[in-house]
């Protein structure tokens, strides 16, 4: 169960979880793209000959994620919380590609009230100077 929290620190945490990934592991989190059924589905709808064959992709695409769910996370987890929620799948989808996408935009993470540079895997404190400490932090989590 996810805690609650304002939307501003569930964005920060899932860009931050997001960046880390990727810059700890960046051809798997490449690979991640080829994972979401959502950018793809709106590209070949938008591509698609005809408004009903867009239609027909959208669809399946629905029909196919909602089906996935159910499966997985009600059928085979047993997950009541899904069960009364499914309905935001496709919103939850969005936001994990939008973040995908934002995982790109910068090396800094914030963790706590500091702010880190990640560099060879390996997360390293920035000073007040925006200059980057040469030895990583000791306290600072483990991917």
């Amino acid at each position: 169960m996810y805690p609650a929290q304002t939307l501003r620190s569930f964005w920060d945490h899932q860009v931050r979880w997001a960046r880390t990934v990727r810059l700890c592991r960046p051809l798997s989190y490449i690979g991640l793209l080829f994972t979401q059924g959502l950018p793809w589905v709106l590209l070949a709808a938008v591509v698609a000959p005809a408004k009903w064959i867009a239609g027909v992709y959208v669809l399946a695409y629905i029909v196919l994620r909602f089906a996935m769910a159910w499966t997985v996370g009600i059928w085979g987890v047993g997950d009541e919380v899904l069960r009364r929620k499914i309905w935001l799948v496709p919103l939850r989808d969005a936001i994990h590609f939008v973040t995908w996408l934002a995982s790109f935009g910068s090396n800094h993470i914030r963790w706590g009230n500091v702010e880190y540079v990640v560099r060879r895997g390996r997360m390293i404190p920035i000073t007040n100077t925006d200059t980057a400490a040469t030895k990583p932090a000791e306290h600072a989590p483990r991917s």
